[in-house]
């Protein structure tokens, strides 16, 4: 008899695509608290207005529901949901961001986790 051992990623998707999405919300919010110690730094004042704060934190939601969500959607549902918000965090990222090398950083490590997190999302087996 010969079983085939699978990756743990291969079993449970969910569970990958979930830390996944948790490592971009820390790094999301890294990159905003080393902004914030930074402060402006020679770059350009924004003027920010609430409703603006509401557009980011809107925004900014989209990781943290989806550290549940990709554990207890459905597979399509699931899969659709993770290429939509991953794109818009993705555009959130290298819209929003600055060029000093801590929030480029961080970036990178965001748009990385966000490739595998479409990756494994399209890689997922209809069989779990």
């Amino acid at each position: 008899m010969n079983k085939t051992i699978l990756p743990a990623a291969q079993k449970e998707p969910r569970a990958l695509i979930s830390a996944l999405w948790t490592v971009v919300l820390i790094n999301i919010l890294s990159a905003d608290i080393f902004s914030f110690m930074l402060g402006a730094s020679g770059e350009e004042a924004v003027s920010v207005t609430p409703w603006i704060m509401f557009g980011f934190a809107l925004v900014h939601e989209l990781p943290i529901a989806m550290i549940v969500l990709s554990r207890v959607l459905k597979r399509k549902a699931n899969r659709i949901l993770n290429y939509i918000v991953a794109g818009v965090t993705a555009l959130y990222i290298v819209a929003g961001g600055s060029a000093t090398p801590h929030y480029i950083f961080f970036a990178l490590v965001e748009l990385i986790c966000l490739v595998f997190i479409v990756i494994q999302a399209k890689k997922w087996p209809k069989t779990t």
